[in-house]
């Protein structure tokens, strides 16, 4: 059994913005629709959470009840911040299977409207070998570090740092042990679910992703993303 965890409660600061970004239309559909479609015609995804800020919950329902399917579909409300939303949806699907040994999680941002069917599906057939994946991609411009944000302190070799993106895939048992984890250890405020992993010191894989699934986080973004879209 395989969830789709889709979370789409980010609030547009660097968007600027009063609607979030996951909630722009373009070419007639929401940003987050885009992901959800990809994920309910997707053999491999078996049910999908999706898990929204309390402002739009009952517009997501709307939005996704007006699809035919038989997959089954929950809109939950999410947290104070993405760990605390990622760790929501997770517990809801602890109170609703009785067995998750045999459970996986497929977590991506709504804000990555370009992910493609091969990145989810390459992402799902990994956990077949690994218990956690996480999408990445190359970093091709130079990297440099600056505690001050004015003088360059050092240099990063490229080979070495690459871009993480979503979807990330894990066995249901082993991020739901590291976010319990996180909560004992009062660490709140981590933007990555693979990191929460690597932080209990179990590995995780990475599997190759596309450059066209960049995250929206700028109004240019938006710009991009609708280019794309758009032709």
């Amino acid at each position: 059994m395989t969830y789709g965890i889709i979370l789409l409660g980010g609030d547009s600061l660097r968007t600027s913005t009063s609607l979030p970004k996951q909630f722009f239309v373009i070419n007639g559909k929401e940003v987050f629709l885009y992901s959800f479609e990809l994920f309910l015609k997707n053999p491999n995804i078996n049910k999908i959470i999706l898990v929204s800020n309390q402002d739009y919950v009952d517009y997501v329902k709307i939005k996704v009840s007006t699809y035919k399917t038989e997959k089954e579909i929950d809109v939950i409300k999410g947290g104070f911040n993405r760990q605390e939303s990622s760790f929501l949806a997770l517990n809801y699907i602890k109170m609703h299977e009785s067995d998750t040994k045999n459970l996986r999680v497929i977590i991506h941002d709504s804000a990555r409207p370009l992910l493609t069917t091969k990145v989810l599906n390459d992402i799902v057939s990994s956990l077949d070998k690994m218990d956690a994946v996480t999408t990445y991609y190359p970093i091709y411009d130079s990297l440099c570090t600056s505690n001050d944000m004015k003088t360059i302190d050092g240099y990063r070799a490229r080979t070495e740092t690459f871009s993480i993106q979503t979807p990330q895939g894990f066995k249901f048992d082993l991020i739901y042990k590291a976010h319990l984890s996180a909560i004992n250890k009062k660490i709140t405020n981590i933007n990555d679910d693979s990191v929460l992993v690597k932080k209990i010191n179990h590995s995780v894989g990475l599997v190759l992703g596309d450059p066209m699934n960049f995250k929206i986080t700028t109004f240019e973004d938006l710009y991009i993303v609708k280019k794309i879209i758009e032709g």
